[in-house]
């Protein structure tokens, strides 16, 4: 098994920071803009960024004080593309097309708004490589281009800023478990119900709790989708996460 600092001296690590601005130390996971101010918050056990929807979840600010160890990549994974399935290639069939998001509706918290593919640029820090996931400077969220199209096996990530710009994850914190979420790609529609509900604190934390973070937007087994921003609304001291797994469109109460 490969250690941390092992995989970060090999390849790029994606970073929980999402701005199209600059990287500060102390702010190098930071998922949205800069001037992060830290916040205290109880301690807790990092959990696994394995998901169960039958499973039931707590809501609180995590503080992790101790780490699970990184499970290595299986031989053959994937690391860049469209589809980032952690598994044998041969083993998974290619989609048929392609389903690029390009809107997102959550009705529990009133949104509807525009998608668009976002890239990453690298980073030094510490002599290593990171990357930097860039945000959509107007309302609109950000699908990170290497993560997984819809209805495709792996994990589709979208970012969004949550004080500025208008917004567009401005409420991600008012979602409970079971909320629905409608994805787009054109006229196609994708339902997703609400797994799992994570803030992390990011702020002033170090580099090895930050990685940690940072799985939740990495490549997953299992089909997924996951949004990010920060919290709370008046500073970026924290990382919000949601995961959401796939349904039926008439379980969404959508018929196709």
């Amino acid at each position: 098994m490969k250690s941390l600092a092992e995989k970060c001296s090999r390849e790029p690590r994606s970073l929980l920071h999402f701005s199209g601005s600059h990287l500060i130390p102390g702010l190098l996971f930071s998922l949205l803009v800069a001037a992060c101010q830290a916040a205290p918050g109880p301690p807790s056990a990092l959990p696994p960024p394995a998901i169960s929807i039958q499973k039931p979840i707590a809501i609180e600010v995590i503080t992790p004080t101790s780490l699970p160890a990184v499970e290595p990549l299986p031989t053959g994974a994937a690391v860049d593309g469209m589809a980032r399935a952690a598994i044998a290639p041969e083993s998974v069939e290619p989609p048929a097309t392609l389903w690029i998001p390009d809107r997102i509706v959550v009705p529990a918290i009133e949104l509807d708004a525009p998608v668009v593919a976002v890239a990453y640029k690298d980073a030094e820090y510490g002599g290593k490589t990171y990357r930097e996931w860039l945000s959509p400077k107007y309302f609109a969220a950000g699908w990170h281009q290497t993560s997984a199209p819809l209805a495709a096996p792996g994990n589709t990530v979208l970012n969004g800023h949550h004080n500025i710009y208008g917004e567009v994850f401005g409420r991600l914190a008012d979602l409970e478990q079971g909320d629905r979420i409608l994805m787009y790609s054109g006229e196609q529609a994708f339902a997703y119900v609400i797994a799992l509900k994570l803030i992390l604190l990011e702020q002033d934390q170090p580099i090895e709790v930050r990685a940690a973070n940072a799985r939740w937007i990495d490549r997953s087994q299992d089909e997924r989708l996951t949004l990010v921003s920060c919290w709370p609304h008046y500073n970026n001291s924290h990382r919000i996460i949601i995961v959401a797994t796939p349904v039926s469109l008439r379980e969404n109460g959508v018929h196709d």
